[in-house]
């Protein structure tokens, strides 16, 4: 990632939301008109998450993410998109004065900008088989399995919360492989 690894206090946390618009902006800046689906955009925002944490030491937004069975979900951006389904996402989220303080963090959007670069080819799919690797906060946290309540007589679970200081040092060592196979490579 061609991002400093300096540490700083980076502007305001934001919402999923806010960071999901940023995603479609980028999409649409690079070929007009493309679009991504519901699935693509939980995962960029949460890898996103994932390296913003590891390079500014501060979340990138304010939501947890939960592990759910077909990976990371951030609840409030899901409740926003589910209307898609698998289906691309045509518009832009309500989120209000939220995107102007992402605006104002050019290192945030820099560490956005890297990882749509990096990851916004993949399909919902791939992108979710990346976050479910074996030793991904997902598949430590989904392991664990979440609580089991009952809802009436339907007995349901409850995902569990994946654990941002998990996330910051899973892509802490991710950011470092990195790093290491960028040196092999110029040798």
């Amino acid at each position: 990632m061609a991002v400093s690894s300096a540490k700083r206090v980076s502007a305001k946390v934001v919402s999923a939301k806010a960071v999901a618009n940023k995603f479609l902006e980028f999409a649409d800046k690079e070929k007009k008109g493309k679009q991504l689906t519901n699935m693509q955009l939980q995962m960029l925002v949460y890898i996103a998450q994932g390296y913003t944490l590891a390079i500014t030491d501060n979340k990138l937004y304010f939501e947890d993410t939960l592990a759910w069975r077909w990976g990371p979900v951030i609840v409030n951006l899901y409740q926003s998109l589910r209307k898609y389904g698998r289906s691309y996402v045509t518009e832009h989220l309500d989120v209000g004065l939220e995107e102007i303080h992402l605006e104002e963090d050019e290192e945030k959007i820099e560490i956005i900008k890297e990882v749509y670069k990096r990851y916004g080819g993949c399909s919902g799919l791939q992108l979710s088989n990346i976050t479910q690797k074996p030793n991904t906060p997902w598949s430590k946290t989904w392991g664990k399995g979440g609580k089991r309540v009952f809802v009436g007589e339907k007995r349901v679970v409850v995902p569990s919360i994946i654990d941002v200081s998990i996330i910051k040092d899973y892509y802490l060592r991710t950011l470092e492989a990195e790093k290491e196979a960028y040196l092999l490579e110029k040798r």
